[in-house]
């Protein structure tokens, strides 16, 4: 048997977030909630070293290591120092390495998302994938397979070249992602480390530790500009904790970037609150029933309170399961489905009336 819900009033408008002023494009969301808004049409641009989230993520598909562990040993060479050398020609960021450097896995993910070092982004993937274009490869197929349908790879793992292009829609949902993975989320929180070689190196996200900020990366170059992709632990109500991410593209500066990412931030966080769902023995909708031939009310069997971002829930989505006996009135029978964002919050449905055992006769034709 189905039920129809009665529509459930949303009062969702159009959320008040503080925008950056300078042009730059932007978005936020949140882990359970997905993306929530952006200010743009979505048109990819570069994304400088924001496309080292994409490289991480990568490399720890092909070469996994759990929290605690170093993993392999990397033994640089001279083609790892030429790289360095030409990145530093660029005016790109660098990390200091020696052939002959012995560096494990870890200690170079680090060199890569803290400093944002493109020499090691190239290092890293070029020994996890045996050569560059075998990385382009598979992070091309990747993004993809992680839902990023406006996401481009360029010919580096270091976003330097303008060709690796996202839009913010496309990077808030990779920063969700990247967060989930416990070793990128341990070292994006990081606010400095000691690798061989360059010793200690110190991550360039100033956002970090400021406003609930635990990560992600930045970015900048001559055409993505400033670049921030930031996540914040969020806390709206005891016992309530989640990712916010938001990201920041094209921004004049650098600085910019920091200051419109936590303006935007605080805006975001204010579209949260903890608001009543649905109330015990509210209306969701009937139930027929044929052997009465007659409909059955349906009621919320409780109440149900949540976080939820701008008063935006949906409609009730009611599954009834099969009734086959008699059912006592107030029996639940379903449940009730809200959404907020991508978070699902469910009660039982209850039935307003008893259901009489289906007739003898009534099973014997229909049974």
């Amino acid at each position: 048997m189905s039920a129809v819900a009665e529509p459930l009033a949303s009062a969702a408008s159009q959320p008040a977030l503080s925008w950056p002023t300078d042009g730059s494009k932007a978005a936020i969301g949140a882990d359970g909630y997905g993306v929530l808004a952006s200010n743009t049409n979505e048109t990819p641009i570069p994304t400088a070293s924001i496309a080292k989230v994409i490289t991480a993520l990568s490399v720890l598909r092909q070469k996994p290591l759990n929290v605690g562990q170093q993993g392999p040993t990397l033994t640089l060479t001279e083609a790892d120092v030429q790289s360095y050398r030409d990145y530093l020609a660029q005016d790109g960021s660098v990390t200091l390495v020696a052939a002959g450097e012995q560096i494990t896995e870890y200690q170079v993910l680090q060199a890569m998302l803290l400093p944002s070092a493109n020499n090691m982004a190239d290092t890293l993937a070029v020994w996890a994938f045996g050569s560059m274009q075998a990385y382009h490869t598979f992070a091309t197929s990747y993004v993809k397979q992680l839902g990023l349908a406006h996401t481009t790879i360029g010919p580096d793992a270091s976003g330097l070249s303008p060709l690796t292009t996202s839009t913010p829609s496309d990077l808030v949902q990779l920063g969700i992602i990247a967060m989930r993975q416990p070793i990128i989320a341990e070292i994006v929180h990081q606010k400095s480390a000691t690798i061989p070689t360059a010793g200690t190196i110190y991550n360039n996200n100033r956002m970090l530790g400021t406003n609930g900020v635990n990560g992600l990366k930045t970015g900048y170059s001559d055409q993505a500009l400033g670049c921030i992709l930031f996540a914040a632990n969020y806390s709206p109500e005891p016992g309530t904790n989640f990712t916010l991410v938001g990201v920041i593209m094209g921004a004049k500066t650098l600085g910019q970037a920091f200051s419109s990412g936590a303006t935007l931030l605080q805006s975001a966080k204010n579209n949260f609150a903890k608001e009543q769902v649905v109330q015990k023995g509210q209306a969701l909708g009937s139930v027929y029933v044929p052997w009465l031939r007659t409909s059955v009310p349906l009621f919320a069997h409780e109440s149900l309170s949540a976080v939820v971002w701008n008063h935006g829930i949906t409609p009730a989505d009611v599954h009834i399961t099969p009734i086959t006996d008699a059912v006592a009135k107030n029996t639940p029978i379903g449940t009730a489905t809200f959404t907020s964002g991508t978070t699902h919050f469910e009660v039982p449905v209850s039935v307003g009336q008893a259901i009489a055992k289906p007739m003898t006769w009534w099973r014997i034709l229909h049974w």
